[in-house]
């Protein structure tokens, strides 16, 4: 049985950065991606990868469990 890929976006990654006193370019930086593309993913446009969503994680030092339960509270 495959397990389903966790990826991250909209508002608890959004939440989830500001909890961890983080800023966008900071973020940006860490995945090497483009601080545009992490508002567009905060904003409910894009998605994180399975890949940066780890990379995201590991940065602002939360596991996947507790992630995932964090989705649950605040709704994705």
């Amino acid at each position: 049985m495959n397990k389903a890929s966790f990826r991250l976006y909209g508002k608890p990654m959004k939440l989830l950065r500001i909890t961890k006193g983080k800023k966008v370019k900071e973020v940006a930086n860490a995945l090497d991606v483009s601080l545009p593309f992490i508002t567009n993913c905060e904003n409910g446009v894009r998605q994180l990868t399975e890949e940066n969503t780890k990379k995201f994680l590991d940065f602002i030092e939360v596991s996947e469990e507790e992630a995932k339960e964090f989705c649950k509270i605040v709704g994705q």
